[in-house]
């Protein structure tokens, strides 16, 4: 008497179902695994390049560093240049808007013209 198994009784696609299912499951841990050993290389190379920051940091002389008096200057510098290109901003527009204004004006008064050319003088033959 031969001797039957559970998947026997099981329709054959099923079968290739688990295999795929168990093929994607590995492949899931495996890339889990090279993510995690990924992620602890990257973390010791970021480790190893603090660590050599902070060895060159601490052999420059304390004069390279900027001091707050100049960290405030600078900062003055900074924000009058700003003001200033505000202002330069401010005035080009301010400019472009006149010349444009002039301009509508400009086209205003010619239809106004072209208008009343058309009209023509008023007709005799029209009575009130």
């Amino acid at each position: 008497m031969a001797t039957t198994s559970l998947c026997d009784d099981l329709p054959p696609s099923l079968e290739k179902e688990d295999i795929v299912l168990q093929g994607l499951k590995e492949s899931q841990s495996e890339l889990l695994s090279h993510v995690k050993k990924l992620k602890e290389d990257w973390q010791a190379d970021m480790d190893r390049q603090m660590n050599s920051c902070e060895q060159v940091a601490a052999q420059l002389p304390t004069a390279w560093f900027i001091s707050g008096h100049e960290i405030e200057g600078l900062s003055n510098a900074h924000n009058a240049e700003m003001e200033r290109l505000q202002i330069g901003c401010k005035q080009e527009l301010l400019s472009r808007a006149n010349a444009l204004k002039e301009q509508l004006w400009t086209l205003q008064q010619n239809w106004q013209l072209e208008v009343g050319a058309l009209a023509g003088p008023p007709s005799l033959s029209a009575k009130p």
